[in-house]
């Protein structure tokens, strides 16, 4: 798995357009991605995920791609890169919170296919922001992880993991979430 703390080539983001999720509109939000990925794609490539229908500004350094999504939560949605390739988890809304989720459990596919990369799809229930990684031990929030996938044990889920993100060691936080 890569090093959560490696030096990265770049930034990948979701242009925020669910107007259930973010208020006004969503002029808020865009206002403040604009001018995050301003000052992102001074010092990185950004790539931004955008829907069919988004309208979104031509920058310097942004490459734009087109892949529908419910929402704009890259981290959860988009795969993991192992070596050359990617790996993709299961999205459930957050166990269900979230109503619509179906075009972002598309989206590590899909990203995979703009990246010209395999992608393997993995038996987990998982949003990426609820594990980290030095590249050798993965930091999982426990009650995430076991919430999400009730008919797994805890070493299954750490042999599926350790066994596809090329890991050692996993290390479980409790009451992380």
């Amino acid at each position: 798995m890569q090093n959560d703390f490696d030096e990265i080539e770049k930034i990948v983001l979701i242009w925020p357009h669910n107007t259930e999720t973010w208020r006004k509109n969503c002029r808020p939000i865009r206002k403040c991605f604009y001018k995050l990925i301003k000052i992102i794609s001074k010092y990185k490539k950004v790539v931004l995920i955008k829907s069919k229908n988004d309208i979104c500004k031509e920058m310097k350094n942004v490459e734009i791609v087109e892949i529908e999504s419910n929402d704009s939560w890259a981290r959860d949605v988009l795969p993991f890169k192992i070596g050359n390739n990617y790996v993709g988890f299961t999205f459930n809304g957050y166990n269900g919170i979230l109503k619509e989720f179906d075009l972002d459990n598309n989206i590590a596919k899909e990203f995979s296919k703009y990246e010209n990369r395999k992608v393997k799809s993995l038996p987990l229930i998982l949003e990426g922001g609820g594990i980290c990684s030095d590249g050798k031990i993965c930091i999982c929030t426990k009650e995430l992880l076991r919430d999400r996938n009730p008919d797994l044990t805890e070493n299954q889920i750490e042999d599926i993991l350790k066994s596809n993100l090329k890991i050692k060691h996993i290390l479980w936080i409790k009451h992380a979430t």
